[in-house]
Order: structure tokens, then sequence, then C-alpha cells
């Protein structure tokens, strides 16, 4: 089975394209796909899959091979693919969370995430002999946002582990402090652990962040993330959530065989 290597500002997949025939992998083996010493590498494997009524069906394991719903980083990865195999500037992609829209955007790719849903109230943790407040949001997935004072480029390998174990199903972490023209965040992904960045992540912050008073709608922010700035812009209040950001191809390869 062929494959292509892809990252979204170090957010990094093993893309399998069934979408002439074939099903996804199974878990176990996403699981060693993902596996850094003994396979490819990856934060997840993204399979496209025919669909009835879009250009292609995305399905997402994480790392540890359980799935998700939906994945920023991977939908501009995919989309770019796509792109070059249909010569086309928009795709339709369909997923467990909804159909994104994605168009070509310069040397990136613009993504329409769908809307976010965020508490009415913050909520108290106390994890790891801290106490903070965080702001629960679904774009797709489920997030837990909390705003600080200080840098935060440690707290999601402190923290996040114990934040994304707080609540039922479990919760991608991040960890978010205003800078002159947006916010920089760090992330523990459910499923998948400290990674480079997250899609969904930078937009679960600047929802948040909106419904909070930190930002405005309309307004883009700029996320700063340890792999790199994504740029995020809510409009229509929170019922549309646009984010814009790159997508490099790394290699192709074969697999030789699929368990």
């Amino acid at each position: 089975m062929e494959f292509s290597k892809w990252h979204g500002l170090g957010n990094d997949f093993v893309l399998l394209d069934q979408c002439d025939g074939g099903a996804r992998v199974g878990a176990e083996r996403a699981r060693q796909l993902c596996d850094r010493h003994r396979g490819i590498g990856g934060d997840g494997v993204l399979t496209l899959l025919p669909s009835d009524r879009f250009d292609a069906r995305l399905h997402i394991y994480n790392a540890d091979g359980s799935e998700a719903a939906m994945c920023g980083n991977g939908a501009r990865c995919v989309a770019a693919y796509l792109f070059a195999k249909l010569k086309r500037d928009e795709i339709q992609l369909e997923t467990a969370a909804g159909v994104r829209v994605c168009t070509r955007e310069n040397n990136g790719v613009r993504v329409a995430m769908g809307p976010a849903i965020v508490a009415d109230q913050r909520e108290t943790l106390t994890v790891a002999g801290r106490t903070l407040d965080v702001r629960r949001v679904s774009i797709g997935n489920a997030h837990a946002v909390s705003f600080w004072d200080e840098p935060v480029a440690d707290c999601a390998a402190l923290l996040g582990p114990w934040v994304a174990r707080a609540f039922d199903g479990g919760v991608n972490a991040e960890f978010a402090r205003a800078v002159a023209n947006g916010w920089e965040v760090s992330v523990w992904e459910r499923g998948a652990g400290l990674t480079e960045a997250c899609g969904t992540g930078a937009c679960a912050t600047v929802a948040a962040a909106i419904a909070e008073g930190r930002a405005k709608v309309g307004v883009p922010q700029v996320v700063y993330l340890p792999g790199g700035a994504l740029t995020v812009e809510a409009v229509a209040g929170l019922s549309e959530i646009w984010m814009t950001g790159p997508a490099v191809h790394v290699f192709d390869g074969v697999i030789e065989s699929i368990a």
C-alpha cells in the first residue's frame, strides 16, 4: 500500500489514499505506523475513503489507535493532497464532525472548521498541585482551554495529561497566553500527547477567548504554537471558525504489508 507523509507545523501524519477502493487499517496497525522507532512515525493516520456526496471522506486515528472526529492540521494536509490530485483549489471533505470546505490560500490551506460550542462558564480543576480555570469548547472534538499571564511553553507537558484525563472521554488541553496580535498556545492532545501544533486547539482557544471578551468576532487572531503560527477567525458569532495555515508534503513510500 502506498502512503504519503505530511505535516502541518510539525503535527505529522501518515496519509493513506483509499478513495479508489480498499478499507482503512485497524487501530493496532495505526499504532504501529505511528511508532517513531519501529514504524513510519506520526501523530496520527489519515485515511481518505470514498464519499457519496463529497470529494472524500476522512477517517482519523490518533497515534494511540483511538479515533478522532476532526483534526485541523490533518484536514489541511489532506486538502493539499487532494488539490494536487484533483487539480482544484477547493474541495469538500466529509468528516465525522461534518463537512469541511477547504480552499487554497496563497501557500497554505484555509479550512471552514464549522461552529464552536463554548461552555457558558469556566470549570475549576486542581491538577498536579495547581488550581486552574478551564473553559470547555467543542469544535468537532473536545477541548479545555485555560488562560495564563505567564509563558505557557511548559504548561502542556506538566499539566496537559492531568487536564486531558479530568473529563469523561478525555479532552485536548490548551494553555494560552495573550501576546501582541494573538495567542501563545501549548497543547496536550488526547490520543497523541504533546504535539508541535493542534489546529482544532488553535480554533478552540480563539473561541474561548471570544466567549470571555478577550478577542473579537471578525478580527483574525494569530495563534503561535511550538511548530509555528496559524491564523484563526470567527465569523457570524461562533457559528463558523476559519483556520489558515501550511501543509507540507514530506515524502512518499510503500507499506509492504497491512495487518
